[in-house]
This record gives C-alpha cells, structure tokens and sequence, in this order.
C-alpha cells in the first residue's frame, strides 16, 4: 500500500470553492396536511380557490405570501409557528384537548411515515370533498377541447379520476395546473367514451 500525502490546505481551498446546497425547506405532502388539519376543525374556512390564504393569513394575523407557502408550496412555517397554528385549530377541534400538539406538530411535518395522523377525520373523503369542483372545471374545459359534450364520457369515472390526480400531484388550484396535467385528465375522459 502506498503513502499518501494529503495536503490538507489544497482540500480546504477545493471545499470552499465547491458549490454548497442549500438545505430544503420543503417537505413534501405537509400543505396537503396543513389544509386537511384546517378542515378538520370547526373553523369555517374557504377553500384555496375561494379565498383560504387571504382567510388564514388574517385569521392567524401573519403574511399571506407567507400562508401561500405553507397552504400550497409544502413550506412549513418556524416551528414554533407550527405550534402556534397547532393550538389554535386544536382549540377547534372535537377533543382537541386530548390530542397531543407535538403529534400533530410532527405529522404536519413528516407525515403518515413518521408520525400517524393525530386526529380522526377520513382524510381521503375530504380531499375529494375539495377537488370536485376544481376537477369538474377542468373536465369541462378539456371535455370541449375534445370536442365532446358531457353526455358523451362516464363523468362520474372522469371525475374520480381527475380528483386522484389532482390528488396525487396536490394541485388545489387551477393556476397550477400544467399541460401535463391537462393531457392525464384528456386520457382519463377519451378511456371512459361511451
């Protein structure tokens, strides 16, 4: 085996001049929980399409770019904003005083893999809850590019499908939907043609 000499000041210099990466802020599927745990309490909040991050930046008294962050870009706030947030929806919620806040703290933040969701809710039930409307729009929408009328796919399947996808891609606004998008929900009405 060979000697080898490391000059530890070339390393050094090499370190520095290495592009570094940032540490992401963002973790995925935590706006997807962050709006079912709003949905979850008794506050009557609006949907995204209707005016959520306006609803909540002043209900909890902070920014909305900072709101659209957290509701729709998987950007979790400060922690101890987290718990903030966390303490007041629980104080919302159903036997909310039994549940633990750091359980919800870390479930919003990690999700299912790391921590159980803390509260009861059929969670499934309610994203497709959400997504009706926005996917009906855009059946509508992609049904006509088509060229086809509503009687001339199974809308009901249609629509199942384009809120699992919506769902999947957690798309909760019609600004965010891409041509992709569009061309997965075009499939999903010319396989269910009568």
């Amino acid at each position: 085996m060979k000697n080898k000499v490391v000059y530890l000041g070339a390393s050094n210099r090499e370190t520095k001049s290495s592009a570094t990466a940032e540490i992401s802020e963002i973790y995925a599927g935590f706006s997807r929980r962050l709006n079912l745990f709003i949905d979850a309490s008794d506050i009557d909040a609006p949907s995204m399409n209707d005016g959520r991050v306006s609803f909540i930046a002043d209900l909890l008294n902070v920014s909305r770019p900072a709101v659209t962050d957290w509701l729709s870009k998987n950007k979790p706030p400060k922690e101890t904003t987290i718990f903030e947030i966390v303490y007041f929806f629980l104080k919302h919620m159903d036997a909310g005083e039994d549940i633990l806040p750091a359980r919800v703290a870390s479930w919003l933040r990690y999700g299912d893999e790391v921590s159980p969701c803390p509260f009861r809710v059929e969670q499934d039930e309610i994203v497709y809850q959400e997504l009706i409307p926005l996917a009906a729009s855009i059946i509508a929408n992609e049904a006509k590019t088509l060229g086809l009328g509503a009687a001339s796919y199974d809308l009901e399947k249609v629509l199942k499908l384009t809120v699992q996808t919506l769902a999947d891609f957690e798309l909760r606004e019609s600004n965010r939907i891409k041509e992709v998008h569009r061309l997965i929900i075009q499939q999903h009405i010319k396989s269910h043609i009568r």
